[in-house]
């Protein structure tokens, strides 16, 4: 049950919130279109389109700095340790904040903005390891991490690529420019656009 319900939850939850996002910054969203228009130049997307949606990948992965799917990470120590000048005792479960990670100015600079000029070659590569990771790491690092990674770009088939495909028509056309306003909550449970 792992695949079905983890793999697509977890994409399903990444992609809402890229589509949040761009929603909030039209520019982006544009620019994905166009991206989208020139890497596919009209034909339906591959899997081999994936490694030239580099603006694409950009926007996927600021979503997933400021909200990642699985938000803490918990992990039993195998051992004693001290951890910052804390002891933490064999077989303590510890809980890690990605979400506040993924916030830290030491490594964010603005951490709570969405910007995707962050996501240079240079700055990737000099993150400090263990700063980014809303899949997890190591052993238990999420199995679906790669399946989301592609998922989140391609929906599979001959179907238009997701973020991109949200962004143009299915003929490459602007699909309006914008994401309608976020839903408000009217009265009841129920929350439906207005």
């Amino acid at each position: 049950m792992t695949f079905p319900l983890g793999g697509h939850e977890t994409t399903a939850n990444g992609l809402v919130w890229a589509a949040y996002l761009l929603g909030q910054h039209p520019e982006a969203q544009a620019r994905i279109a166009a991206e989208a228009r020139e890497v596919s130049a009209g034909e339906a997307p591959s899997f081999d389109y994936l490694p030239r949606l580099t603006y694409t990948e950009k926007v996927m992965r600021e979503a997933l700095r400021l909200y990642p799917p699985a938000w803490y990470l918990t992990r039993r120590a195998d051992e004693d340790v001290d951890v910052g000048g804390y002891r933490i005792p064999k077989g303590t479960t510890v809980v890690m904040n990605l979400w506040g990670l993924h916030r830290d100015p030491r490594f964010y600079p603005d951490p709570n903005a969405f910007r995707l000029e962050r996501w240079t070659p240079e700055f990737v590569k000099g993150l400090p390891q263990l700063t980014y990771m809303p899949f997890g790491v190591g052993p238990r690092r999420c199995i679906g991490a790669s399946f989301a990674n592609g998922d989140a770009h391609r929906a599979g088939g001959n179907r238009p690529t997701v973020l991109p495909g949200v962004c143009t028509g299915s003929n490459g056309d602007s699909a309006g420019g914008h994401y309608p306003a976020p839903a408000r909550r009217r009265e009841g449970c129920p929350a439906r656009p207005q």
